[in-house]
């Protein structure tokens, strides 16, 4: 489910791993909640292999009776079953790198800016990218960016002890419950998300979510 739409963020090391993928790809993903299938994840570079679905079930086999497991005994299995990606024409995404490259840069200014250049753009692609964002949480997205900003310059551990402080804070919030109630329980899809203008959320209000907590309620890794 993309996270913007129920109130929160990406998380689980996404600020880690979205912020490094090429042409700017891990921050579109992440405002608008993108659903990448399949053989898109590899042309995307959030996996390394594809593996066709029908032979799923062997390979997984495989990788059980596996007796000493090691990086190079599982990607022997994996390099053996996977499909070879032959074309960039097989990505979904593939015609529109350019555009979100240049929109969705995560050295733009701010979420505004983004909204501002899809109205601008006004392809059909443009358009219906926009008709997402406005139904999202605006606090949502605007946590989403921030913290790919800064996850591009940390590790892995980093990203993670600067999720679990956004998460700690986030559950906390009207918008939480709301996106919940409207995607989830009642699903009627119509969340009324507060505030409802990106124009009304400071930075300051932003800044809050990456306060780290006391010592006694850190993430211990």
């Amino acid at each position: 489910m993309p996270e913007t739409a129920i109130g929160l963020f990406p998380d689980v090391g996404a600020s880690h791993f979205l912020s490094r993928l090429p042409n700017n790809l891990g921050v579109f993903l992440g405002l608008t909640g993108y659903r990448l299938h399949g053989i898109d994840t590899v042309h995307a570079g959030l996996a390394t292999h594809f593996i066709p679905t029908n032979r799923l079930e062997e390979v997984e086999q495989k990788l059980v009776d596996i007796s000493n497991a090691n990086y190079d005994s599982v990607k022997e299995i994996l390099d053996k079953y996977c499909e070879t990606v032959k074309s960039q024409s097989s990505f979904s995404l593939q015609e529109y790198l350019p555009l979100i490259n240049q929109i969705f840069s995560i050295d733009t200014k701010n979420v505004e800016t983004i909204f501002e250049e899809l109205k601008s753009n006004g392809s059909q692609f443009a358009s219906k990218q926009l008709s997402i964002l406005q139904k999202m949480s605006p606090t949502s997205l605007k946590i989403t960016l921030e913290q790919l900003k800064r996850g591009k310059k940390f590790d892995l551990k980093e990203c993670l002890k600067m999720e679990y402080y956004i998460i700690q804070h986030r559950v906390k919030t009207y918008d939480f419950f709301e996106g919940v109630r409207a995607m989830v329980i009642d699903k009627d899809n119509k969340p009324q998300w507060q505030p409802s203008q990106l124009e009304d959320i400071s930075n300051e209000e932003i800044a809050s979510y990456f306060s780290k907590l006391s010592s006694d309620k850190e993430l211990q890794l």
